[in-house]
């Protein structure tokens, strides 16, 4: 099981050597959201569901299974009998901030097997119950959450009064450590693959069809 938010902002805390007093539990709990907002921008979750066909309808949308959707990869008919889901042509659309799609050609009964990215939690945070990130990326979230709780801190140190100027040369070159980490992590999580299938135009897109 993934972190909680207490769990990270005490680990943030710990690689920073502080003990709450600079880097506050309000200031990680904001730099935590940034760093899971980058990771979800670059590397959201890849899952699917399944939905009943219903009978010559060609538009669905998840807004009701899965109203945090964020972009749909491919759409599959189910194979009742084996594993053999077959691919559908579909065109993948948003409509009032909800993800919805629309077969080529309707389909009379069956399932549907939609495939989709969806945004991390972290329970805690915002009002989530469940930390969804796997185990082996929370390092590269601490690093994000670590860079984004200096950046704040550098951020309110802009006009104060600064008797000591090396703190805010240490703040930087601390930054450009936890940054360089936390990209190198996204850059191998943005790269696991996804089922991706159909095409990526929507029917109502002024270049749909177009050289076909």
């Amino acid at each position: 099981m993934s972190d909680s938010l207490t769990t990270l902002i005490s680990k943030v805390q710990a690689l920073l050597l502080d003990d709450g007093t600079r880097f506050t539990t309000a200031t990680v709990t904001a730099a935590a959201r940034l760093a899971l907002a980058e990771f979800n921008q670059r590397a959201p979750m890849q899952t699917d569901t399944i939905l009943d066909v219903i009978a010559d309808v060609k538009e669905y949308d998840l807004s009701e299974r899965e109203a945090t959707a964020l972009a749909i990869s491919n759409v599959l008919e189910v194979d009742s009998d084996g594993d053999d889901d077959q691919e559908l042509e579909y065109d993948a659309f948003n409509e009032n901030d909800f993800v919805e799609f629309r077969l080529r050609t309707a389909l009379s009964s069956g399932k549907l097997r939609v495939c989709f990215s969806k945004p991390y939690t972290v329970n805690g945070l915002d009002g989530e119950v469940e930390s969804t990130l796997p185990a082996f990326w929370v390092t590269t979230l601490l690093s994000g959450a670590c860079f984004w709780s200096l950046q704040i801190r550098s951020v309110g140190r802009v006009e104060t009064i600064n008797l000591n100027q090396d703190v805010s040369k240490n703040l930087i070159d601390a930054k450009r450590y936890y940054r360089q980490v936390f990209d190198a992590g996204l850059v191998k999580a943005a790269a696991r693959f996804a089922m991706v299938g159909g095409r990526g135009t929507a029917w109502n897109d002024s270049w749909h069809g177009w050289g076909q």
